[in-house]
């Protein structure tokens, strides 16, 4: 018997949750031309190093990935985050997350307008940091 959680995710008071078509979870600022965060929940990995489960993860995508900028291990809410920030020839900034807790949790954000994505990439990922059970 597992015990259910609820995932908590905290949104900024610009942010808010829109209807999502597939599976995870669409989060944006409530302005034109935001971009857009998807978050999906996965079952657990196997990999002790969170960067390799993130490059694997992007990968099995089936997109043109483009070419990596930035990528980092961080401590959130739920214990370690890579972070990964690509530029994707047509998409343009595209940053991607996974957090390894008891699940998995996967996450990116793609850009919307190029005035707004600095602070965007700074929220959403506060966001991500601060995921947590209840």
């Amino acid at each position: 018997q597992m015990n259910k959680k609820t995932i908590i995710v905290d949104l900024p008071e610009t942010w808010a949750e829109f209807p999502s078509e597939g599976s995870g979870r669409i989060y944006r600022p409530q302005y034109m031309d935001a971009g857009t965060m998807r978050v999906y929940l996965m079952p657990p990995t196997d990999h002790d190093n969170v960067l390799i489960a993130l490059s694997e993860q992007t990968e099995s995508l089936g997109m043109p990935l483009g070419e990596q900028i930035h990528c980092e291990i961080t401590k959130g809410a739920l214990g370690a985050v890579a972070t990964m920030l690509r530029k994707i020839p047509g998409v343009g900034l595209v940053q991607f997350w996974l957090l390894k807790c008891e699940i998995t949790i996967f996450a990116l954000h793609e850009m919307g307008n190029l005035e707004t994505i600095h602070s965007e990439l700074k929220q959403a990922s506060e966001i991500i940091h601060n995921i947590h059970f209840e």
